[in-house]
Parts: C-alpha cells; sequence; structure tokens
C-alpha cells in the first residue's frame, strides 16, 4: 500500500497546474490540463534534465514524477516514461534513482511493475555497456516472476505440524494469502501480529472464504521450528520444502514479501504493502 499522504500531495500539486494553465494572458480560462497530459508532458521544459544542476533538484523532480504515474492509467505510464528516456541527458541520476525509489526493499514507493516499465525503456533508449545490460536483463528477469495476472508458481512445503504439501494444493477453492517471512525479521513480526488480529481476514478465514500461507524460505530449520508455534492458529505455518527451488521461482529481496492469488492461484497483488 502506497503511502497516502503521498498521493494527497501529487492530486494537490495536480491541481496547481491545472489552475495556473488554466489561465491564459488576460483571465480567459482554457479549462483544467488532463491528469494524462501532465503525465506525458511531465518533463516536456525540464532543464534539470539538460543544464548542470544540483542533483537533489532532479531527484525531487523525479520523486513527483513517481508520485504523478501512480495515479494514471498503465498506458499513460508507458508513454510518459517514454518521454523522460528520450528527453532525458542524465543516464547516471534516472538509472540511480530508479533503482532507490522503484527496486529497493525497502523503499516505499517500491514498484516492480514501475520498475520493470523503466527497465524496458532504458534498455531501448540508454547507450549501455555490456556488463550494465545484462545486469538489467538480469533484474529485469527477477522482478518479473509472478506478476500480476500470471498463475503463481507452484512449490512444495512442509507445514508446522510435519505434512508436505503444495502451493496449488493448498485450501483449494479459497483465495489465498502467501506471505514469506523470516522468523527474526522485526517488520515481518509487526506485519504477523497485524494481520493475525485483523477482524476482517479472521472473519473470512473462519467463513471459508481465504486461507493464509505463512513460508519461511530459508534453511535454518531449527530457528523456523522453534518460532512457528507463535505464529497466529488460524494460519498455516511452514517452510520451503526446497528453499534453493523456491529462490528461483521467487523474488525475495526482502521479507516480508506478501501475495494476494485468486482460488486458481492467479496473482492479485503482489509484493503488497501493510
Amino acid at each position: 500500500m502506497r503511502p497516502r499522504y503521498y498521493r494527497i500531495g501529487i492530486l494537490l500539486w495536480l491541481l496547481a497546474v491545472a489552475c495556473s494553465n488554466g489561465q491564459k494572458s488576460g483571465g480567459e480560462s482554457t479549462g483544467p490540463l488532463p491528469v494524462d497530459s501532465v503525465a506525458v508532458h511531465f518533463w516536456d521544459d525540464a532543464e534539470l534534465l539538460r543544464a548542470p544542476v544540483d542533483s537533489a533538484a532532479v531527484e525531487q523532480q523525479f520523486a513527483d514524477f513517481l508520485g504523478l504515474l501512480y495515479v494514471v492509467e498503465p498506458d499513460t505510464q508507458a508513454k510518459a516514461v517514454a518521454a523522460l528516456m528520450r528527453g532525458s541527458s542524465r543516464q547516471e541520476l534516472i538509472s540511480q534513482y530508479t533503482e532507490h525509489y522503484l527496486y529497493d526493499p525497502n523503499s516505499p514507493l517500491r514498484s516492480e511493475e514501475l520498475y520493470i516499465l523503466f527497465v524496458r525503456q532504458m534498455l531501448k533508449h540508454y547507450r549501455l555497456n555490456d556488463a550494465e545490460r545484462v545486469l538489467l536483463q538480469a533484474k529485469l528477469e527477477e522482478v518479473s516472476k509472478n506478476r500480476p495476472g500470471t498463475r503463481a508458481a507452484d512449490f512444495t512445503y512442509v507445514s508446522r505440524d510435519g505434512n508436505a504439501a503444495t502451493l496449488h494444493s493448498t485450501a483449494q477453492g479459497r483465495e489465498l494469502l502467501l506471505i514469506f517471512y523470516a522468523p527474526d525479521c522485526t517488520h515481518c513480526a509487526e506485519t504477523i501480529e497485524m494481520l493475525g488480529n485483523n477482524a476482517e481476514l479472521n472473519r473470512r478465514i473462519d467463513a471459508g472464504q481465504i486461507a493464509v500461507l505463512a513460508v519461511y524460505p530459508d534453511s535454518d530449520t531449527a530457528l523456523w521450528e522453534s518460532t512457528a508455534p507463535e505464529l497466529p492458529r488460524r494460519w498455516i505455518v511452514a517452510r520451503a520444502a526446497e528453499p534453493e527451488m523456491l529462490s528461483e521461482l521467487y523474488s525475495i529481496p526482502a521479507t516480508p514479501v506478501i501475495y494476494l492469488l485468486d482460488a486458481n492461484r492467479r496473482v492479485i497483488g503482489k509484493d503488497i504493502r501493510m
């Protein structure tokens, strides 16, 4: 979930832009400027992308641009990002901010879908050496695993009662909240406590509408066994039967990573922020 205050700030900024652009000289109104148009033409007159300036100013404008992308449709996002890549000579800065804001697992603005969009445009428009191209392609492949709309990759786990099962065979006919967590992760503990105390989630679990599968993806079995009983009793708590294979199937840059899957195990939401 993206910070609400950030979206509010962007919407207020859009309103200001619309009002200032809606006045011709002499006070004649031309009407509001559509949000899509603001996004696509965001960088049209951006001297920040060309003249020598403080990099902090470029970063602020880039952050504002990202906030705008969150409130437009995917086709507009693609046009806006393509316009940025074509018009910018600041390849190094834009690449740095893309990694920091969209790829860093600790970024509150992290978005794999936007990162995919940016990287594809970088591969198309930027002058990259072989090493840079290979690295970007590897990252693109990693974040493209289990995208929304695709069927989640199946894997085998061992539950805390000692039984082995697969993702696709679990809670059939119900939605599934899949959580990859680590027992020694503070953010995981906070997320688990919050979800475990969520009355609506518990109601839906009890009604047979959804199940929660919490999976430890690493290999410290002793650590997992000592902490698994502490997780909510309504949940299926498990460890990956084959951690190395799981790491090939799923991108888990930092825990927790949360997926929402439908009854057919298609991905509804990926890397959901709580």
